[in-house]
């Protein structure tokens, strides 16, 4: 008996954990700014995800602040 309910912890723990590790979020933000300071509208940023190739981009604001979910 105490080993069925042992092997059962351990086969819902073990779910668990893998089903854990399927989403991963996160976002990247920031400025680009001119030689003088001032930020600069309508400028393309490119992020690259390096081991998979997948590339995300955006465009800055007015404010030259752009987010990259």
């Amino acid at each position: 008996m105490r080993k069925t309910l042992l092997l059962a912890f351990l086969m819902c723990i073990g779910c668990s954990l893998a089903f854990s590790q399927g989403v991963t979020t996160s976002s990247l933000t920031g400025q680009i700014t001119d030689s003088k300071g001032g930020g600069l509208p309508g400028a393309n940023v490119v992020a690259v995800h390096e081991p998979s190739g997948t590339q995300y981009g955006a465009s800055t604001n007015a404010y030259g602040r752009f987010i990259i979910p």
